[in-house]
């Protein structure tokens, strides 16, 4: 596959950052944690790519944290308002989710599908050229990769004139790179568990502090139901201290269930259930629109399609390789990325359970 040359150059800088992203990890194994300062530092670097946080309240976020789930409740939530946008017009969207899985360019989205090269190479030359000309002794070092990542993201989607972005969190949340939102539309916190200790704790209390910091005052957080009772009393003790709106009443769980969901598990309805209670709350408060019909208690054909639609590669993805020329020698490769121990028990089990028509061809 050709790539721009513009695209080759913007990929080789872009690697460059690795080494500071390296000693940062570094810093964080021998010790050093997270603090109010990470978000200062990301602040100013934004400042310097020519723009001002006000700008960042315009994109209507929707942020999503959460241990595991927080992608698929992002790409259910763009899914779902892509729906709704096609029928109804007058929407664009943006979406940032990490790590990508095959082309960086998929971090970035833009109406359902990732930006074009010419965009990437543009808007990459845009941040490196400001963040390189304001690289003085006063804050000496480049972004590390997911940072310029994030940066770069909100500068596309600023420049790009959206009305929505999803936004999924990197690692964590009071601290994480894209918590300089200062008003988002909504949050959500979907499943939390251990992962990244070295960053966030060992404990769930500890976890689900930092999950709960991107509650913001006033407005709108929803959670799915926390397997572990200390994360609920965490999320409710913070969101209580920050004058959250925590309307979690009105995740309606068993809505999903009336339609067969595009990503396979059991635990992908409670993912949906999040979404759906997202994309209502922003359409409700920014459209005068509610994709659930109350009167009959079920959901608008746009969030059905959106349920049933959504498409995430590398995610619970059966592929088939067959020998050409034969009809019996075939290899089944179940893709995941659960990278929890609960994660691992839930991938095993659907690797057990695929069906042939969950298979790729």
């Amino acid at each position: 596959m050709l790539i721009n040359v513009d695209v080759q150059k913007a990929l080789q800088q872009l690697k460059s950052l690795r080494s500071i992203t390296a000693s940062s990890n570094a810093r964080l194994r021998s010790g050093h944690k997270p603090d109010a300062g990470m978000k200062a530092v990301m602040r100013q670097w934004f400042l310097d790519i020519g723009h001002q946080l006000d700008e960042l309240n315009q994109l209507n976020a929707i942020h999503v944290t959460g241990t595991k789930g927080k992608g698929s409740v992002c790409i259910f939530s763009e899914s779902i308002l892509n729906q709704w946008r096609r029928r109804h017009g007058t929407l664009r969207i943006g979406m940032l989710t990490s790590p990508h899985l095959v082309d960086v360019r998929e971090r970035i989205r833009l109406d359902g599908e990732m930006i074009s090269e010419a965009l990437f190479a543009d808007y990459f030359n845009d941040c490196w050229t400001a963040l390189k000309a304001s690289n003085t002794m006063e804050h000496a070092s480049m972004p590390g990769y997911a940072s310029f990542m994030t940066l770069m993201a909100f500068h596309v989607f600023i420049r790009e004139k959206v009305n929505l972005v999803i936004i999924e969190v990197n690692a964590g949340g009071e601290y994480d790179l894209t918590n300089i939102i200062p008003r988002p539309t909504v949050c959500g916190i979907t499943a939390i568990g251990i992962d990244h200790v070295a960053l966030l704790g060992d404990t769930i209390e500890q976890i689900a502090w930092h999950k709960a910091g991107i509650a913001k005052p006033s407005v709108p957080l929803y959670s799915v139901p926390q397997q572990h009772e200390a994360a609920t009393k965490v999320i409710e003790t913070r969101t209580a201290a920050i004058d959250t709106h925590w309307p979690n009443d009105t995740i309606h769980l068993h809505l999903p269930l009336l339609c067969r969901l595009s990503l396979p598990g059991e635990h992908q309805y409670e993912n949906a259930s999040l979404a759906v209670a997202l994309c209502d709350r922003w359409l409700c408060d920014k459209r005068g629109y509610s994709l659930i019909e109350a009167a009959d208690d079920v959901l608008v054909p746009e969030v059905v399609r959106g349920l049933q639609s959504a498409s995430w590669p590398g995610r619970a993805q059966t592929i088939v390789w067959a020998k050409p020329d034969s009809d019996s020698h075939r290899i089944y490769w179940f893709l995941d990325g659960a990278h929890t121990q609960e994660s691992m028990q839930v991938s095993n089990g659907l690797r057990k359970h695929a069906t042939i028509d969950s298979f790729m061809r």
